[in-house]
């Protein structure tokens, strides 16, 4: 009777240890708000940590913040970010004046729905933005193929179409005048951080053209330092 209750009791640890095993598997690597980058030809002496803040009220919070290996590699995880830094797109219908014309055909799904873009920064005694793809800056000069990658987090769910038409004018050379459009196909956003990719996908008779897509990159090379896309509409 011994051994049989010895038995059952075995048994019974097995389960339970099984059971257990089952349960603690790894959770997923690369998870959506985890980034994981180097940067291209990489100077150690740069400065080894990068973080991301936000403002509110005027007071700059500290949402995230990591070191960067000798090699230029980093893995940061974001946060959720505070309700406080969440907005609606904010839709202008048309802009015109002398110099430009402008028309917004962006709509969303879900209205409601408001986001915040991910703006890293590269941290040696002063801060400077850091951009991530293969151009910092998208100008007259950039050529098709080239991308950036940004990441958005969403409160809920929706879908982004239409289009951003930017229209150039030169007053004294009217030849020269040239036609920017960014188009949105679709382009999904989960409640939570996402991932897209902005690629210039044609050059044609002077109309050029940014298609925004969904991406899922889970190594991103980024480039020191950020600048201003010229005329190139994101969220």
């Amino acid at each position: 009777m011994l051994n049989v209750m010895k038995k059952i009791i075995v048994f019974i640890l097995l389960v339970v240890l099984i059971g257990c095993t089952e349960k603690s598997v790894d959770p997923i690597s690369n998870s959506p708000n985890e980034i994981n980058g180097q940067f291209i030809n990489w100077n150690p002496a740069n400065g080894d940590s990068i973080l991301w803040r936000v403002s509110i009220d005027s007071v700059e919070h500290l949402l995230a913040h990591t070191k960067i290996l000798s090699n230029g590699s980093f893995k940061i995880n974001l946060p959720n970010p505070p309700s406080e830094v969440l907005h609606n797109y904010l839709k202008v219908e048309r802009e015109d004046s002398i110099y430009f014309e402008m028309k917004d055909s962006i709509q969303f799904s879900d209205t409601t729905a408001k986001f915040i873009s991910l703006t890293l920064e590269h941290y040696e005694r002063i801060s400077f933005p850091i951009q991530c793809g293969s151009t910092n800056g998208f100008d007259i000069n950039s050529i098709v193929g080239d991308y950036q990658i940004h990441y958005y987090y969403f409160d809920r769910s929706t879908e982004v179409t239409g289009k951003w038409t930017v229209l150039l004018k030169d007053q004294m050379y009217p030849q020269y005048e040239r036609t920017i459009i960014t188009q949105y196909n679709k382009v999904i956003f989960k409640q939570g951080w996402n991932q897209i990719i902005l690629k210039l996908v044609s050059l044609d008779n002077g109309v050029r053209t940014f298609e925004v897509l969904n991406d899922n990159k889970i190594s991103t090379e980024w480039v020191l330092v950020a600048l201003p896309n010229e005329f190139v509409r994101l969220l």
